[in-house]
């Protein structure tokens, strides 16, 4: 059974998750102590952490950061009693892999918790299948056994999230994925396609993935999506009618409408 360590100084809350929890057949440990919480993750016994934003000694960002310092790769899944698109892009940046506002919908929450787990144990390719275990363009080398990033022969630290767009990508080099085929083959559930969690990881990946000649991988394509390229970029973004930085730098917001006050994840 998969133990879940749940950070969060609301008692309610921590009783209402871990009943959507035992529905799936998981276990939960529970702490709203920053240090006790960086403790037990080093343990190594936890499959997923749930951290809430809000707690007591220090916010949930900070503690994810943390956390990932300590060379944490579970996934992690965070919660926030208010919701807003600037606290969801910290979460986000910190380490978080997925997000989740309040009020919680136990249900969703479930099924949120059973996707993160379910790619964190997805095997690996076959260790005698060359082409199917590494991934290899434009000085970038994805070894997909052991979930590990070379830029130039430079190791790059990447999160599971950050893996798993990039391999999408480049298993499907120089092709346009669209957002929903982005947001369905990575995160594995429908997220409301206004949101702008997609361009919140493309941008954090390209900055890991940049090397000082300024290359960049992965290209925007506007109104329809990205693609992954080792190729130099420049006629091709020409050719393609590409947007360039401003399309990533922006908070993310959705499109057409003034920021909202919070995210809305449900398509």
């Amino acid at each position: 059974m998969s133990r879940i360590l749940v950070i969060e100084a609301d008692r309610q809350a921590l009783r209402d998750i871990a009943q959507s929890l035992q529905r799936q057949g998981l276990s939960a440990d529970d702490t709203a102590s920053a240090r006790d919480a960086l403790y037990r993750v080093t343990s190594g016994a936890y499959a997923l952490v749930i951290v809430a934003y809000d707690l007591p000694e220090i916010d949930g960002p900070a503690l994810v950061a943390a956390m990932r310092a300590t060379g944490l790769s579970v996934p992690m899944l965070a919660i926030d009693a208010q919701g807003s698109i600037e606290r969801c892009v910290r979460m986000l940046k910190a380490g978080a892999d997925d997000y989740q506002p309040f009020p919680l919908d136990l249900e969703e929450l479930g099924a949120r918790v059973l996707a993160l787990l379910r790619r964190q144990a997805r095997p690996p390719a076959p260790a005698d299948d060359a082409a199917a275990a590494r991934l290899q363009a434009g000085g970038i080398v994805l070894d997909r056994i052991r979930r590990i990033a070379l830029v130039d022969a430079t190791l790059v630290e990447l999160r599971p999230t950050e893996f798993r767009l990039l391999e999408f990508l480049m298993l499907n080099a120089d092709r346009v994925m669209t957002r929903r085929m982005i947001l369905e083959a990575v995160w594995q559930h429908h997220f409301d396609p206004g949101t702008n969690l997609i361009e919140v990881h493309v941008k954090q990946l390209r900055a890991k993935l940049r090397d000082p000649d300024g290359r960049r991988f992965i290209h925007t394509v506007r109104r329809a999506g990205y693609y992954f390229s080792g190729d130099a970029p420049d006629a091709r973004r020409e050719a393609r009618g590409e947007g360039g930085e401003d399309d990533t730098n922006a908070l993310p917001h959705r499109r057409g409408e003034a920021r909202p006050s919070a995210l809305h994840s449900r398509a």
